[in-house]
């Protein structure tokens, strides 16, 4: 096992997770990818969030804890390490959004973090931040789409600006995917 990092379970709730995600994985004997097929996500995904660097959707949680059986030990540990990345000021927002019947949402200068893609939610979070808050608010960010992909989603009302959506932010194929992404929603 080359490279791994090294986890601290006593650094924050996600990096608790990890650490006992890859404690269950080592003693299954299960690479990351095996793992990664087994409950249907991307290799890539148990490893950010093996490592700390993305917070656990709530289904990749139930699944975690299904393959396991850990009976709800991670979907416990689930809404404490999605809340690290957020602002404390959000927090109560956030919570609500998960079980929402509907969501109205206006944003004037970009589009909202609800409904960005990765490298636009990047270039919009990146001033100000030190790069491993970003990685952990940008994946806090990217989780809470999960809202969207549930088997009954909220009904989502959405008032963008003209501004919001000529602005280019980072660079114009990064605006381009995103307002694609837009049009695809």
């Amino acid at each position: 096992m080359v490279n791994r990092k090294r986890l601290d379970p006593t650094e924050s709730v996600a990096a608790l997770f990890g650490a006992k995600l890859r404690n269950l994985r080592d003693k299954a004997g299960l690479s990351q990818a095996q793992l990664a097929e087994a409950v249907n996500y991307s290799n890539d995904t148990i490893s950010k969030v093996e490592t700390a660097a993305q917070a656990p959707s709530p289904e990749l949680a139930a699944r975690l804890d299904a393959h396991f059986n850990t009976g709800d030990t991670f979907q416990e540990l689930q809404p404490l390490a999605a809340k690290e990345g957020i602002p404390t000021f959000f927090r109560p927002y956030a919570e609500l959004e998960n079980t929402a019947d509907a969501l109205r949402v206006y944003d004037h200068l970009v589009v909202s973090g609800l409904l960005q893609i990765e490298d636009y939610a990047r270039e919009v979070m990146r001033p100000g931040q030190l790069p491993c808050d970003l990685d952990r608010t940008l994946a806090t960010r990217m989780a809470r789409q999960e809202v969207l992909r549930q088997d009954k989603p909220p009904w989502v009302v959405v008032l963008l600006t003209e501004t919001a959506i000529r602005t280019v932010v980072g660079n114009k194929e990064i605006t381009k995917a995103q307002l694609s992404r837009l049009l695809d929603l």
